[in-house]
């Protein structure tokens, strides 16, 4: 972060999210879900997809564990001071395979 004097790190979640302030774009959405944990799926509307509200965001997000590979989408609420809701999730792609990370 900078002010009007220095320049700081930024070396935690609640320094970033006073860095970001009020979150007011698509990219900082993706951001803030990261560090919750969850991702954006690009291949399916289910695991990545959005809908801005009046004070908030409605978000399909993905949840991934790899023991064994499964896939769950998360229903999830953002709000625009940045407090992070996960509403329910749900698995939509699972296999009998095993990943290592």
């Amino acid at each position: 972060m900078k002010d009007s004097i220095r320049t700081c790190l930024i070396n935690s979640e609640s320094t970033l999210k006073t860095f970001i302030g009020k979150v007011d774009n698509l990219q900082e959405v993706i951001l803030l879900s990261k560090i919750n944990g969850y991702s954006y799926d690009s291949y399916t509307i289910i695991g990545g997809a959005y809908r801005e509200r009046k004070n908030d965001y409605l978000l399909y997000l993905m949840e991934s564990s790899t023991t064994p590979l499964t896939l769950k989408y998360v229903r999830a609420v953002l709000t625009k001071k940045g407090e992070f809701i996960t509403i329910d999730k749900k698995t939509y792609h699972q296999t009998d395979q095993y990943a290592i990370e």
